[in-house]
């Protein structure tokens, strides 16, 4: 049941004004202070919804990181068993049949002042935080203001929400506090949190007319989605540690991570103008099915003679000796990125040594991809080539033949034996545009490349977390999959709905805005290459390409095409230097990427994803730098501005990206 705040009203039997609820306590409750919680930044602590039941409902530690980021994201304390810093004028409920269903933090009457206030201490300096306040019920006005702040030093606070009224009025807000503000510039080893009613004039008084509030501080055990709503309603903090200057990436390794498919062994893509295209549009590799037919592989090697471009093949259905010599072939001319395993097997079965897979059994696709795998590591003529795993075969297996890891570890129970390996790289095909209808939510890319999200993408949780298929078999922790090797094979949106094309399609300047966001998403969130499907519009395939069925661009063709442009570089060889640049008040839709030329040009890619709307942020550039341009590319490769002498440069995000071009020092 989706969570809102008139059925949880109606949950709680909650009418007329809250003012009226004022018996429920006459005395200040007065729980243990002084407390401080202890946080280790970048670790994990585990708590399932079966550890929540174990525990009788009551209040225990749950902590996550996302490397991507650095954010180590907290579940705060509620109930009695709360590990809090000051409670005043305020009552903690339980959760569970023996409390009030959801645990609540409310005032103990309508006319006392009340506080709740959380200290943290971290083991690093934090740079930065987001706090996130669900479910809350007021009655403040007049002279009284509630809402919730913060401080590093518990003296001077600064507010993240304040509710203020002409008058005394009942008011319930649904989700107080969004978290997606970001709070930074802090460079602090503690920081406080405060929830608050008070006097707006004389914040000292300890009474006064309109003094309600109320928190929801974790969901009703209850309910029947409980194990997803009673953390979502919990108080959550997210923070950052104080990095510092940022070490730039080098800008041909994020270049070279992008890859796109393409139908030239089907027959569909003219490789003269594939090579055309590719040319154009700034791509560095492309993947395509795997064949035997040697005028096929020429057009490969002749793709990549005239672009650049390497190939990565899928291997010849169930032949492993034949997967060798074509990659073999593609090897010997430089054209080869890396061997694919057997492509969406749940769609297309392997059939390997007489026997084929099924809705039954992966085991052929186990055993195929254990042996090609071993067979092109133990070839001197692929030596440093790559092997990327069977796509989609670790999520779709119906028995557990181990798919869902790299190397399956021992103990782990598959039917095949421990320490077989697969692949080098993990392979979804987490779709962007998947049980979406448009571009209707934010961080629609960022999402989908999020690495332990289960949501409403096929990402990397359902096919190497929890497989999704049947029973379901466990593979890697959350912690795991933020650091495992992975590449995307197949993401993308089309532009036409039918033939073949996503049923919801997007337009295609949506699509230009949205590939462009997709992979610096990709980049920044740890995966080696992306590959959009596909280069080339197809009547029989659909309208998913960078360029229609006549070559002609589309405007994802022109914006990556100004993107790469921008940034061009072909050097490797040197060691990026840092950057001390920070965001002011970034929200969670804006994110960033600093890429460095081998000339020491340095460009910070600032991206927005909102589905509606802009932000104004600021990008501060930690001391004044002589030269500065900003580009957007979905206006061209001339800068849009030309700045000098300046430490900060202003700007507007929405759906696309902007680049900061900062020069390089002058030696």
């Amino acid at each position: 049941m989706r969570i809102t705040p008139s059925n949880l009203l109606r949950r709680l039997g909650l009418h007329g004004l809250v003012i009226g609820l004022a018996a429920i306590g006459a005395n200040v409750f007065a729980a243990e202070t002084g407390k401080t919680l202890e946080i280790k930044l970048g670790t994990e602590i585990p708590r399932s919804w079966d550890d929540v039941k174990k525990a009788a409902y009551a209040y225990g530690p749950k902590q996550e990181f996302d490397p991507s980021t650095q954010e180590t994201h907290i579940w705060l304390p509620y109930g009695s068993k709360g590990e809090y810093f000051e409670t005043a004028g305020v009552k903690l409920t339980e959760p569970g049949p023996n409390g009030t269903g959801w645990p609540l933090v409310m005032s103990v009457d309508g006319k006392t002042s009340g506080r709740l206030v959380f200290k943290f201490h971290f083991d690093k300096p934090i740079g930065a935080f987001r706090f996130f306040a669900g479910w809350s019920e007021w009655g403040v006005g007049g002279d009284t203001v509630g809402g919730v702040e913060y401080s590093v030093d518990g003296r001077k606070w600064i507010t993240i929400r304040q509710l203020v009224e002409a008058k005394a009025q009942a008011r319930i807000i649904g989700q107080f506090v969004d978290g997606k503000k970001t709070f930074g510039g802090l460079n602090a080893q503690e920081l406080y949190i405060r929830c608050y009613s008070r006097d707006k004039n004389n914040p000292d008084a300890q009474s006064g007319a309109g003094r309600w509030m109320k928190f929801c501080m974790g969901g009703d055990p209850a309910w029947g989605d409980a194990a997803a709503t009673f953390f979502n309603c919990q108080l959550q903090l997210w923070v950052t540690p104080a990095t510092g200057a940022t070490r730039a990436v080098r800008a041909d390794d994020f270049l070279n991570s992008i890859g796109v498919c393409t139908h030239v062994k089907q027959g569909e893509d003219d490789p003269a103008n594939v090579a055309k295209c590719l040319t154009y549009i700034g791509i560095r590799a492309i993947r395509d099915d795997g064949s035997a037919d040697p005028k096929v592989l020429q057009s490969f090697i002749d793709i990549h003679r005239a672009s650049g471009a390497k190939a990565v093949l899928l291997p010849i259905n169930g032949d492993v000796a034949a997967s060798l010599t074509q990659y073999e072939t593609l090897a010997a001319a430089g054209a080869l990125l890396a061997a694919d395993g057997p492509n969406e097997p749940n769609n297309w079965p392997v059939t390997y040594q007489g026997e084929a897979s099924s809705n039954k059994t992966s085991l052929p696709i186990a055993r195929f991809q254990a042996d090609l795998y071993a067979a092109v590591k133990a070839d001197p003529k692929l030596a440093g080539i790559p092997v990327f795993h069977s796509s989609e075969a670790g999520g779709s297996e119906p028995d557990n033949c181990g798919l869902q890891y790299l190397t399956i570890p021992k103990g782990a129970g598959c039917l095949m034996p421990d320490g077989t390996k697969f692949a080098d790289y993990a392979n979804p095909h987490n779709y962007v545009c998947d049980h979406l209808k448009g571009i209707t939510e934010d961080n629609i890319a960022w999402n989908a490349e999020d690495p332990a999200l289960k949501g409403k993408w096929d990402g990397l949780y359902v096919e190497y977390g929890h497989t999704w298929w049947g029973k379901g078999f466990d593979g890697y922790t959350p912690a795991q999959l933020a650091t495992l090797p992975r590449v995307t094979t197949e993401t993308g949106w089309s532009t036409r709905a039918g033939g073949g094309g996503h049923s919801d399609a997007i337009s295609e300047e949506e699509q230009g805005k949205l590939f462009v966001d997709l992979y610096l998403d990709a980049f920044k969130r740890g995966w080696t290459y992306t590959f959009i499907y596909m280069l080339h519009d197809s009547p029989s395939q659909g309208a998913w390409g960078f360029v229609r069925h006549d070559y002609s661009h589309k405007a994802s063709a022109t914006y990556l095409h100004n993107l790469t442009t921008i940034l061009a570089d072909r050097s490797s060889n040197f060691t990026p230097r840092k950057l001390d640049y920070s965001i002011l008040d970034k929200p969670t839709t804006v994110h960033d990427l600093l890429v460095e030329k081998r000339d020491g040009t340095l460009e910070l890619a600032v991206w927005g994803e909102r589905a509606n709307g802009s932000d104004d942020v600021t990008v501060k550039l930690g001391a004044a730098q002589a030269s500065v341009k900003v580009y957007d590319p979905t206006l061209g490769t001339a800068p849009v501005r030309t700045l000098a002498n300046v430490g900060s440069v202003p700007l507007t995000l929405g759906d696309h990206a902007l680049i900061i071009e900062i020069a390089a020092p002058v030696r």
